[in-house]
Formats: C-alpha cells, sequence, structure tokens
C-alpha cells in the first residue's frame, strides 16, 4: 500500500497561471481500491457497448417495421445475458419507457386492458383530451396534404368507412372532415347494401 500526501504547489506556463488548491487527506491506493475502480470501468463500458448494440441493431428493426425481428433480436439478447446485465437492461429499458412517456404525453393513454386479446377494447382508460387533441391536429394535417396532392394531381380518391351501428363511424367522419376543403371533399351516406349487393 502506497500512501502519498498531495501538498501545495504553483504551475506556471506561458498561457496562463493555475494554482493547485491545498489537499489535506492522504491519497491512498489499494489493491482493493484499483479493483473496484477496473470493475466499475469496465461495468460502464459494457453498458455503453449495449446501449449501442440494442439502439443500432433494435431501432434499425423499428425503422424498418420489422417487429418480428425485434422480438428475435431481443431474446438472444436475453439469453446470452448475465443475470446483473439483466438488471441493468431491465433499468436502460425503464428509462427509455419514461423518456418515452415524457415525449409522447400520458402514460395512461397507452395502458392495455388486460383482455384486449379477445379482441374488447384494446385500452384501460380513454385518451385525455389534451393528447386525443395533439395527434387528432398531426392527423388531420397529413389530410390536408392529402387532399392537396390530389388536387394538384387531379386525382380521384374515395375512402369508404364501414362498421357497425353505434361503432362511431360518425363521429371519426366528423373529425375527419373538420379541416378538409367542402369545395374538394363530400361526404356521401350510403344504404345497408342489400343481400344482392352483398353477393
Amino acid at each position: 500500500m502506497a500512501r502519498r500526501a498531495k501538498a501545495t504547489s504553483k504551475t506556471t506556463t506561458a498561457k496562463n497561471t493555475e494554482k493547485v488548491e491545498k489537499v489535506t487527506d492522504d491519497y491512498i491506493t489499494s489493491q482493493e481500491g484499483i479493483e473496484k475502480y477496473e470493475e466499475s470501468k469496465h461495468e460502464e463500458e459494457s453498458k455503453i457497448s449495449k446501449k449501442e448494440v440494442i439502439d443500432e441493431v433494435l431501432l434499425k428493426d423499428l425503422k424498418e417495421g420489422n417487429i418480428d425481428a425485434v422480438s428475435e433480436h431481443l431474446q438472444a439478447l436475453i439469453h446470452n445475458t448475465s443475470p446483473d446485465d439483466l438488471e441493468k437492461l431491465k433499468n436502460l429499458f425503464a428509462q427509455n419507457m419514461l423518456a418515452n412517456t415524457v415525449k409522447t404525453g400520458n402514460k395512461k393513454d397507452d395502458q392495455l386492458s388486460p383482455d384486449w386479446r379477445s379482441g374488447a377494447y384494446p385500452y384501460k382508460n380513454r385518451m385525455s383530451r389534451k393528447n386525443y387533441e395533439k395527434q387528432k391536429y398531426h392527423l388531420q394535417v397529413e389530410l390536408l396534404k392529402l387532399q392537396k396532392w390530389v388536387r394538384d394531381n387531379g386525382e380521384k380518391l374515395v375512402i369508404v368507412f364501414e362498421g357497425r351501428d353505434a361503432a362511431g363511424k360518425g363521429g371519426t367522419i366528423k373529425r375527419f372532415m373538420e379541416h378538409l376543403n367542402p369545395r374538394g371533399a363530400k361526404v356521401i351516406a350510403l344504404e345497408k347494401p342489400t343481400e344482392r349487393e352483398q353477393g
């Protein structure tokens, strides 16, 4: 074990004059301290490299819309990971989920109901009004772009809303038409198809 006491000194260079403060505590170097430092350094490097792998591979899959590949890559990553690394991965995903919640809005909006797989309404809660209006605005901007493209290119476009009674078609169409130009878009209500029309 080596013991050294730091003393006050003045360092003068051509560019600047810097005064080093006096340290009263002894600087102790031990084998245990060095081991702890090396372990923490390797842990940090491992964490960074794992995050880089996740960012590079999984984000590439997500951008390409390849959800099955995301699942496979995650399983491979988890399968070959030690328990302490698994804990770090869990924390990493939790941090990203928190960051995404901050970006997209209310986390309650995204909570799935327990029986969402059976065809019931998939979400536990209704979307908050603020988040709903924000997302609706962006979608309506896209509709305006579509309408401009249709008008500029002289195209014709038919959008059919089909659904059961009281499924919310009327409200959807109302919101759909909120910002569309009525000179270029019109709503036509169709009767229920006859047996002959149904085929």
